[in-house]
This record gives structure tokens, sequence and C-alpha cells, in this order.
């Protein structure tokens, strides 16, 4: 099951605006002269950008590319046992801390851990009925 959560429409724009801003400070780096002679940016913040091409390049594609993915995350991460939602990183606010969390959600649902190979082995010779692992279906 596959199921789509998408950011605001707000986020969406400001993550656009976003990359706006990195192409407007890139097209200052490489422009120089000619973005002040075509366009109304002032003179002293492209002296500025001119000063450090580089560093604005980098700063603007490095620091605006983390930026604006950051404002598209929606913090989705869910875990579903047989359609029932078990963990909700939506209704938490957060992507789990570790795997155990999500183990400990998944056993409240009824999911029966798996025994290690060293309890099995040991298990075998005394069970009867030795029951397959849980296999997690590749459908999700």
């Amino acid at each position: 099951m596959h199921e789509v959560y998408p950011p605001s429409i707000g986020l969406s724009l400001l993550s656009r605006a976003v990359t706006a801003l990195q192409f407007a400070v890139i097209g200052t780096a490489m422009g120089g002269e000619a973005v002040i002679k075509y366009t109304p940016v002032p003179r002293d913040f492209v002296d500025k950008i001119q000063s450090n091409k580089w560093a604005a390049v980098a700063g603007a594609w490095f620091i605006g590319s983390s930026f604006s993915s950051s404002l598209l995350k929606t913090g989705a991460f869910e875990v579903r046992l047989d359609g029932t939602l078990v963990w909700s990183g939506l209704a938490k606010g957060h992507p789990p801390n570790n795997p155990a969390e999500v183990l400990a959600a998944l056993e409240l649902a009824g999911l029966k851990r798996p025994q290690s190979s060293r309890d099995s082995s040991r298990d075998a010779a005394t069970s009867e009925d030795n029951p397959e692992p849980f296999v997690a279906d590749d459908d999700f």
C-alpha cells in the first residue's frame, strides 16, 4: 500500500522561492557587471558576491539545497501491520529514534518476534511445533 503525504502549499512555494534565490546568487556570481547593467540588484551586493565567487556559489548550492529539501519533509513514517497503523511519524511528530520503537509498536499490535538461531536450535529439540519466522511482505 502506497500513500502520498505531500507538503503544504505554503512550504512548497517557500521551497521554490529558496531555489529561485539560489539561482539568483549563482547568476550574480557568474554574471558580474551584466547583472548590474540589466537588473535592479544593488552594486554593493554584486561586489560582495564577486569578491568570493566560489564561496557564494558553493554556499548557495549546498545551504540552499539543504534548506529547500528540509522544507519539503513531511515527517511521514507510517508503519502498518495487516492494514492497521502501528507507528505514525505524522501523529508523533517525528520518525522513530531507533528501530526498537517500531519493533515495540509491532509487538503491541500482535507481531511475534522471531527467535534467534541460538534460541531456536535449543528450543527445536524440546518443541514439537516450530513456527516459521515472520517474513515481511514486500508490498509496502
